[in-house]
């Protein structure tokens, strides 16, 4: 599948633009899909009230992006169903070094939010291996007080999430609303893992979005690559 969007490189940037998007799903719900559409500086994902499950994992990246093994991505979750409620089964993330060799086996290194239990503030590291049992395995995850913190409600949407890989550590950071970046140091907002043995080639990077309902739909309104 294509869509139009535009690729960057200063870590975050519009979608909106003039260029491809290639997706690819990491896991299927029998024939079910998404289906992305852009308006403006708004990428939408959706899915089709036909579809049948939720559980649908896709990635997505810039057309003729050069695979690379140090790469950053970043996007930032505008809305889902229309609403600034991050909470549900909708799951959002990125991806970092996708790779399907010739043998057809893929690997892939994901940031996503958590979902499981409804801890939506929760933010995991995944490696993905298709010829693995299971597929993906989760290798740390974090916390982040900073959006639901004690005492007071879940913090509303804009959230914004950037991870990169450089050798074996993945760093990731997240934030909510329109202010600057923290630091990938930053002990409130950001944490790092090493990666096991196997995740080390280069890949492609950008997107990810998972688990949504049938009829449901969410928004990015920044979705950029940095290498």
């Amino acid at each position: 599948m294509l869509l139009l969007i535009a690729a960057a490189c200063n870590g975050k940037a519009s979608a909106a633009g003039i260029g491809k998007l290639v997706t690819r799903q990491l896991t299927s719900d029998g024939i079910d899909r998404y289906v992305l559409s852009q308006q403006r500086d708004t990428l939408t994902v959706r899915a089709p009230s036909t579809n049948q499950g939720i559980g649908t994992r896709e990635a997505l990246w810039p057309e003729n992006q050069q695979p690379r093994r140090d790469a950053e991505a970043c996007v930032t979750i505008g809305t889902q169903d229309g609403t600034n409620d991050a909470s549900g089964v909708t799951q959002e993330g990125v991806v970092l070094r996708l790779r399907t060799d010739r043998s057809g086996r893929t690997r892939a290194v994901t940031v996503t939010k958590n979902i499981y239990g409804g801890w939506v503030w929760v933010f995991n590291a995944t490696v993905w291996d298709s010829a693995a049992t299971p597929t993906f395995r989760e290798i740390g995850n974090r916390d982040l007080h900073v959006l639901y913190p004690e005492g007071k409600s879940l913090v509303g949407l804009p959230w914004n999430l950037c991870a990169r890989v450089a050798g074996n550590t993945l760093e990731f950071v997240v934030w909510a609303g329109t202010g600057r970046r923290p630091a990938y140091d930053d002990p409130n907002h950001a944490q790092s893992f090493q990666l096991p043995p196997g995740f080390a080639q280069a890949g492609n990077y950008g997107g990810y979005i998972g688990h949504l309902q049938p009829g449901h739909w969410m928004t990015f309104t920044d979705v950029s690559t940095n290498a």
